[in-house]
């Protein structure tokens, strides 16, 4: 398996054509060249989109949303995944709030089976929100 990443024809078209020569490549020549291309391309798509390297949910991705009020400038709480994760993923957390305040979350903790977290606000607020959170395996 090769890493994923840029991907290079392994053979310049102009070549497998016979462009840039002087005699008449065979149709032979031109077959096998072509399909030296198209396993090479094969072999790339089936690296990149190999579970070792691409996220799916339930396996290596988790998201989620929590709803929570306010009760001052400090809500606390805990999330958990739905599995457990090989290691402790990274986790991402953003805040959704319609009133435009200054509301902040912090992660706490994070295990392989959920993570705790923290949303603090610049000034008291009764304010209703969600916490929406990404999880992804290292």
């Amino acid at each position: 398996m090769t890493t994923p990443g840029i991907f290079r024809f392994p053979i310049r078209s102009a070549d497998v054509w016979g462009l840039l020569e002087e005699e008449k490549r065979s149709n032979e020549d031109i077959a096998a060249d072509l399909d030296y291309q198209d396993n090479a391309i094969e072999g790339f798509l089936s690296d990149v989109t190999s579970s070792a390297n691409v996220a799916t949910f339930g396996e290596s991705m988790a998201k989620g949303r929590e709803s929570a009020t306010m009760a001052g400038t400090t809500y606390t709480s805990n999330a958990t995944f739905g599995f457990t994760f090989s290691q402790a993923p990274r986790v991402i957390l953003t805040v959704e709030n319609g009133r435009g305040q200054d509301l902040r979350t912090i992660l706490t903790d994070v295990t392989t089976s959920g993570f705790g977290y923290k949303v603090t606000a610049a000034a008291t607020s009764t304010s209703t929100l969600f916490v929406h959170w990404v999880a992804v395996s290292r």
